[in-house]
């Protein structure tokens, strides 16, 4: 049985050598754009309305537009990214993924797939990025817990959940602490703006394919004896309205209110991260911060 994560994954591997965040850090490209190579124009910036924001350009310090961004907050289902991260590496993609009766225990939002049912890790991957399913997230904390010798579902879900914080200890998340794989509202559930785009570039960098998934629209899945078929409801509003958009993790509890993280195509292979957290409209406060990023980086099109 396994009882360490391969060394193939990073995060987990630098914990375990007991590399310092600040060390981590180091790994991230975080000064590829001089400041001088960008814009001193700025269209006026945007009315939001969430609590808190963040855009910033991948690869530099310091956010282009922001408000509290260094206020933790709850992340609500932002947090499956974190969660599809750590998954996609522990769990092979030849694998199946059983939901439990611990997995279908959770509370909505959840998928249809039955207990005791085996889908692919893939498919798992989109019920819980796309659909935002909860019993999906949970499924996968399950399996990926597991490859550290624990054999019952809480305590694989426990020894999951204590990896993601180390995970994100590694990867330079300093204001961040996890106490469930879902994104669910609990004590202690907490991260800001600035630490989830620092996931995000993390992810960008090594799993890009987590946020082409996230991407995706019209998916069937196909599961069960009787081979039932489940379309997924992307909960992310601004896909399909936004052709520059990598992808996204949305997300919504009483605590968190609305929050919502957008990876975004720019000009020139550049890309930006929006972050939102506490948001009535999180997509009005989306669609408006990725217009003012249109103004602000115009495509060759648009300024021709």
């Amino acid at each position: 049985m396994q009882t360490h994560p391969p060394s193939s994954f990073l995060p987990f591997l630098l914990s375990l050598l007991g590399v310092s965040a600040l060390a981590a850090m180091a790994i991230l490209p975080r000064s590829l754009i001089p400041d001088q190579e960008l814009p001193a124009w700025r269209p006026p910036a945007p009315q939001v309305g969430a609590d808190a924001f963040l855009v910033k350009l991948m690869g530099t310090h310091e956010p282009l537009l922001a408000r509290h961004h260094r206020r933790a907050m709850a992340p609500a289902s932002i947090t499956k990214l974190l969660t599809a991260f750590i998954a996609a590496d522990l769990v092979s993609p030849s694998e199946y993924i059983r939901f439990s009766t611990e997995a279908k225990a959770v509370v909505p939002k959840k998928s249809p797939v039955p207990i005791g049912v085996a889908l692919t890790r893939d498919d798992v991957l989109r019920l819980a990025l796309v659909a935002s399913a909860n019993d999906a997230a949970y499924a996968l904390a399950e399996a990926a817990g597991k490859k550290f010798g624990a054999q019952e579902s809480g305590q694989a879900v426990m020894r999951f959940t204590t990896f993601m914080n180390k995970t994100a200890g590694a990867i330079g998340m300093q204001h961040s602490s996890f106490q469930n794989p879902t994104g669910l509202d609990a004590d202690g559930h907490r991260t800001d703006a600035e630490d989830l785009a620092l996931l995000a570039e993390y992810i960008l960098m090594h799993r890009p394919e987590l946020f082409s998934l996230t991407r995706e629209k019209n998916v069937v899945l196909t599961f069960g004896a009787k081979k039932a078929l489940y379309r997924l409801e992307a909960t992310n509003l601004l896909l399909g309205e936004f052709p520059r958009l990598i992808g996204g993790k949305t997300g919504l509890t009483n605590d968190a209110k609305g929050t919502l993280l957008l990876a975004y195509g720019l000009p020139e292979g550049k890309k930006a991260i929006v972050v939102i957290l506490g948001s009535e409209d999180r997509f009005a406060d989306g669609r408006k911060l990725l217009r003012w990023l249109d103004r602000l980086f115009p495509s060759r099109t648009s300024s021709s």
